[in-house]
């Protein structure tokens, strides 16, 4: 179904997650705000990076001595759900409307567009029941959503050519056990659409290839950031996103277990980052 306004779209031109995330609140604050009217769409790709869902324990979630070692940053996101994994090889779509009773958890309206793209380029996708598209059952998007006042954000993954084996190991904690009251991931199999693609295609190529579909698919029209909302994700990336209270001390209060010799168990309680 095609969507009764225009859109505005834009692509990222920072790889930075701190930044990419801080943008996506800059922006739905200026819709908040009426200065930006119209609902936009925003492309951006991420550095090796996984990202926490709002109201989640990162040690329950990420694997975060395999982050230190293989420069993996952690960073933690506006909205709820589960973690996810990034890296250049993962594009993530958002989408920042007005708020529709239609629209809340339902992510129909925001994933088929990109599964008639998938269609386009021969590839069989579909929404499974927890609304992630899966290729032959296997996941390469995964959804979350934030509400502010009249305003919503949905975005996604979408699994192009990413780093599977850091997928698998970046988001599973190496402890003997985990306990916290937090939002847990939900795992599934994972694939890469380009091992869908009967001739190979850059994600470079991919990407463009999406932003014209996506363009042409919503009438929307490429613009700009301004130098006032560059100004904000700056403030924000500083105040908030890059901050180890946002990061580390917004995870819910959890105990983690381990082996200390033999048959003896340790196990250390935290709560906001703090032992």
């Amino acid at each position: 179904k095609k969507w009764k306004s225009d859109f505005l779209i834009h692509v990222s031109e920072k790889s930075d997650p701190y930044f990419n995330l801080a943008l996506e609140e800059a922006l739905l604050k200026n819709s908040l705000e009426g200065i930006i009217v119209k609902p936009i769409i925003l492309l951006y790709k991420n550095d090796s990076s996984v990202i926490l869902g709002k109201n989640q324990s990162l040690w329950e979630e990420a694997n975060t001595g395999y982050c230190r070692e293989n420069n993996i940053q952690i960073a933690r996101r506006l909205s709820g759900g589960g973690t996810v994994y990034h890296d250049p090889g993962n594009i993530n779509f958002c989408f920042i409307t007005d708020r529709k009773f239609s629209h809340v958890s339902n992510f129909s309206a925001f994933n088929s567009p990109i599964i008639d793209f998938l269609r386009s380029l021969n590839i069989h996708s579909e929404m499974n029941k927890r609304m992630d598209i899966v290729i032959n059952g296997k996941k390469i998007s995964g959804n979350a959503q934030n509400i502010k006042g009249d305003k919503m954000i949905s975005h996604a993954t979408l699994l192009y050519d990413a780093d599977l084996n850091n997928v698998s190991e970046s988001l599973h904690h190496k402890f003997d056990y985990v306990n916290s009251k937090a939002i847990k991931s939900h795992r599934s199999e994972v694939t890469n659409i380009t091992d869908h693609l009967k001739s190979p295609l850059s994600t470079e190529a991919f990407q463009k290839k999406l932003f014209k579909h996506l363009q042409k698919h919503f009438s929307a029209k490429d613009f700009d950031i301004s130098e006032a909302i560059k100004k904000e994700v700056d403030s924000l990336m500083k105040s908030k996103y890059l901050k180890k209270e946002w990061v580390f001390g917004n995870s819910p209060k959890t105990e983690i277990g381990f082996k200390l010799f033999g048959k003896t168990h340790g196990s250390i309680s935290l709560e906001k980052g703090i032992i």
